[in-house]
């Protein structure tokens, strides 16, 4: 709907004006982000006079989870599962204020294209337009306004001061971004050691919303597409372009939305619990929404809590929810008894209860459809509740992969530092092949490591190359100037020694200035275009006993087929 959309575009604004964008990036954000809050204030006007107001919910009504009423102003505890009430008072929780006194992530922005995109090639619904719904089944919209549309998308990256470069971050995926929000409670919560240090990865949609558009085709199908994009065309572009390394650890993943973007926040994990263990929602649309229709789930979104979930083994998933008590109620033209987001949440609430999730389901009076409100007030504990389970701590443990390089400083490998590979490990033992020794693997014992450094992205050798142009072109370049020289005193020498020495000199010199600067201008070209490889060091203190765990299923490992599954931790 456009309410999650428009708050969208107001985090947009406000991030560009909170976070350290380059002043390029910043006007570029606000020139968009205001030109489409303009028009997006237009079509949210419309649709609101369209739009029935939704009834106000009581969270008692009979049927509804049965929850913990906190006195108003209060949330639930970060340590507490299950159901809870809180009051129509949403201030903002201390944690959504910029601090000057604690460190800022760097926010990066890039734009995407549907142009390059194999999953998503874009489509959208004509302006003006929705559907109707199918006389012989009310559950389907018969949509024939849609057609192929390319899109662009932002998406920004927040990377915490604390990260340490090389290691493989924890992070949270966030749907309709950018979320300005979301950095801002980050900043604070790792600050405060509540959260882990991580990345925070906030994609904008492919624009539009609901059946036929291209964010509708994102969000609401049921299935695991979007997560796939993501893990194929987003991770990869921001490890490359920010030199970040990115978990692989499911434990170590979030993803989070609201409205349509909780609802696929829920799909990236149910269909992909390899990838993602952790989904945080503001009122979720688990509701029939999906659209192309699709013979499996026939009822979209609803199908989770109506057969998804209680017909399917527990998956490791922990989940946060929000629901408001004016949350939407029939928004469109569909009467089929599927959509009301407050039943939808209630009902996911107890078939989570049921399967013994852990799960904290939060009831909002006075608070609409994805409300600022609430979610300022919320968005701290919730993100704390998320992540719990998981180490908190610069110090912790870095994740290498099977088949990643490192260089290694050992008695095993020699007295000098060794390019490596690795392969596998025992408890107390790492395995490497050496980039040198063909075949052959290496026993290192972790006691004997007195060094170990990972890739930290590549950085351009402009000035070194520059340097070393300049030296270079001066030499030529005077040796050139004095050899180039013609000599008009060849009959008379000694009238025009002076002159001709003179001369010869100066041509010499004129050659080495002009060969400097053009040696300079080749070596930085160059240095930028021959970039060189950068390495970090591990602290010491981070590591001790080696532990295998299994890969997340379909990510292939660089190494031997046969050692595909295992990934090594130092800790």
């Amino acid at each position: 709907m456009s309410g999650p959309v428009e708050s969208t575009l107001l985090d947009e604004l406000a991030s560009a004006i909170l976070h350290p964008l380059t002043d390029l990036e910043t006007m570029t954000t606000i020139r968009s982000a205001t030109g489409a809050i303009a028009a997006l204030f237009m079509s949210a006007s419309l649709a609101a006079a369209q739009r029935p107001t939704p009834p106000t919910r009581d969270p008692h009504t009979p049927g509804y989870v049965t929850a913990t009423e906190l006195p108003d102003g209060a949330v639930p505890s970060p340590e507490a599962n299950g159901n809870f009430i809180i009051g129509p008072t949403h201030a903002p929780a201390p944690e959504m204020a910029v601090k000057e006194d604690v460190p800022h992530g760097a926010v990066h922005l890039f734009t995407m294209s549907s142009a390059d995109s194999r999953i998503y090639p874009g489509i959208a619904r004509d302006s003006g337009t929705f559907g109707t719904p199918d006389p012989n089944d009310p559950a389907k919209l018969v949509v024939t306004t849609s057609r192929p549309h390319p899109y662009t998308r932002r998406v920004a990256v927040y990377v915490p001061q604390q990260y340490v470069a090389g290691t493989a971050a924890p992070f949270i995926v966030g749907q309709d971004g950018p979320d300005s929000l979301l950095f801002v409670a980050l900043d604070n919560l790792i600050a405060q050691k509540r959260v882990p240090p991580m990345i925070a990865i906030s994609i904008g949609n492919g624009s539009g919303d609901a059946q036929g558009s291209e964010r509708g085709l994102e969000y609401d199908t049921m299935s695991g597409r979007y997560a796939e994009f993501v893990e194929t065309e987003v991770l990869p572009l921001v490890e490359k372009q920010f030199g970040v390394r990115l978990s692989r650890d499911p434990d170590a993943r979030a993803t989070m939305g609201c409205s349509s973007g909780a609802a696929a926040a829920f799909s990236m994990a149910w269909y992909h619990p390899e990838w993602y263990h952790r989904v945080l929602s503001y009122s979720g649309t688990f509701v029939n929404q999906q659209w192309p229709p699709s013979a499996e789930t026939p009822h979209g979104a609803w199908e989770y809590h109506e057969r998804l979930i209680p017909n399917a083994s527990r998956r490791p998933l922990r989940i946060w929810m929000h629901v408001g008590d004016r949350d939407l109620y029939n928004p469109n033209v569909m009467r089929d008894e599927m959509h009301d987001w407050v039943v939808a949440n209630e009902r996911m609430a107890s078939v989570l209860a049921a399967k013994e999730y852990p799960y904290q389901f939060v009831f909002a009076r006075g608070s609409g459809h994805c409300d600022r409100g609430v979610k300022q007030q919320t968005l701290p504990e919730a993100l704390e509740w998320l992540w719990k389970g998981y180490k908190v701590g610069v110090g912790q443990s870095p994740t290498f992969n099977v088949g990643d390089r490192l260089r290694i400083t050992a008695p095993a490998l020699g007295a000098s530092p060794r390019l490596a590979r690795v392969v596998t490990a025992s408890s107390d033992t790492l395995v490497v092949r050496p980039a040198d020794a063909g075949d052959f693997t290496v026993a290192v014992p972790l006691a004997d490591v007195s060094r170990i450094e990972v890739p930290a992205g590549h950085r351009p050798r402009k000035k070194r190359f520059a340097l070393i142009g300049l030296a270079a072109g001066s030499v030529v370049g005077a040796l050139v100037g004095a050899a180039s020289y013609t000599d008009p005193c060849v009959d008379n020498e000694a009238a025009c020694a002076g002159w001709f020495y003179e001369t010869r000199q100066s041509d010499a010199v004129g050659g080495a200035f002009g060969g400097g600067i053009l040696g300079a201008i080749g070596g930085a070209v160059l240095g930028q275009l021959w970039q060189g490889e950068t390495w970090t060091a591990l602290p010491l203190r981070r590591i001790g006993r080696v532990r295998l765990a299994p890969l997340a299923r379909g990510l292939a490992s660089r190494e031997s087929p046969t050692r595909v599954g295992l990934r090594v931790s130092l800790r």
